[in-house]
């Protein structure tokens, strides 16, 4: 997972790196490697085993109902917390891959 990106252009952002100046957090790279799915999620799918306990990968498709299959969404979870930044590149990419509706965050953080 290529976490650091030097050639950001701010004016015209083609990756999520442009949120953080040229740093990618690990939470937004795997969630965009998992919206992109095939070899972009088998590459975080191995990074992801080097991280302690368990992971899972689920996909939920709609083939009943009006309108079934023409709005796409994505729900995140992030154990821990997240950023304002995190969250604005979440919504970033979900706009770039063309999700029509905005991104479900949810975010647990231990007080």
């Amino acid at each position: 997972m290529n976490l650091m990106k030097e050639d950001i252009d701010e004016t015209k952002p083609e990756d999520i790196a442009y949120v953080y100046s040229g740093y990618a957090p690990l939470s937004v790279r795997l969630a965009h490697a998992a919206l992109q799915g095939g070899q972009a999620w088998k590459s975080a799918e191995e990074a992801t085993k080097s991280l302690p306990g368990p992971s899972f990968d689920e996909r939920l498709t709609s083939s009943t109902g009006p309108g079934a299959g023409s709005r796409k969404t994505s729900i995140v979870f992030i154990l821990g917390g997240a950023t304002f930044t995190e969250i604005a590149a979440l919504r970033w990419i979900a706009k770039k891959e063309g999700i029509t509706l905005p991104p479900l965050i949810a975010v647990r953080d231990e007080r």
